[in-house]
């Protein structure tokens, strides 16, 4: 419901590397409260949810999937992404977290080819106050994000499905 990237964008402030608008958004998409979101979904057949914090896209990804014994395919176009996230990352710039946060999914995950390596760094990105992850049934997820940018949360996006689950890769991402 809110796009990733805050950790990145948090360590990079700490070097001056990212501008003043970026920084200023990213501390205006921590501070907005999942209340709102969380009340939405009351009214949807909603299968599994978590909030996306220091565990990253990634590993909180791979809970939900363990937990409900299913696998996760994920388009990595479709992931809202803070302004700047994935300049800091081709900088060099990265967090204290993402390392073990990837170590932690690496045996669970599949990048298939069009997912730009470049790109792939952000699902281990640790969040401060990320949005939900919620798995909900394909024929209510158009109403739900429709009603989500109809109260203002505009970065909420349907970002993949759950399948059955696939030997012990539980995350592909594309």
């Amino acid at each position: 419901t809110k796009p990733i990237g805050s950790g990145v964008l948090f360590n990079a402030n700490l070097k001056d590397k990212v501008s003043k608008n970026a920084f200023d958004s990213c501390i205006g998409n921590v501070t907005t409260l999942n209340k709102q979101a969380a009340e939405i979904f009351l009214s949807y057949d909603v299968h599994a949810a978590t909030d996306i914090t220091g565990f990253g896209l990634a590993g909180h990804g791979l809970e939900m999937a363990q937990g409900s014994d299913a696998s996760l395919h994920i388009n990595l176009d479709t992931v809202p992404v803070m302004d700047e996230a994935y300049k800091m990352y081709e900088l060099g710039i990265s967090t204290g977290v993402n390392k073990h946060n990837r170590a932690k999914v690496m045996p669970s995950i599949h990048f298939n080819d069009s997912a730009k390596t470049e790109k792939r760094e952000i699902l281990f990105d640790p969040q401060t106050s990320g949005g939900l992850l919620v798995s909900l049934p394909k024929d209510q997820a158009k109403e739900a994000i429709e009603k989500l940018h109809n109260t203002g949360l505009t970065d909420a996006k349907i970002i993949g499905e759950a399948q059955e689950p696939d030997s012990k890769i539980q995350i592909f991402v594309s």
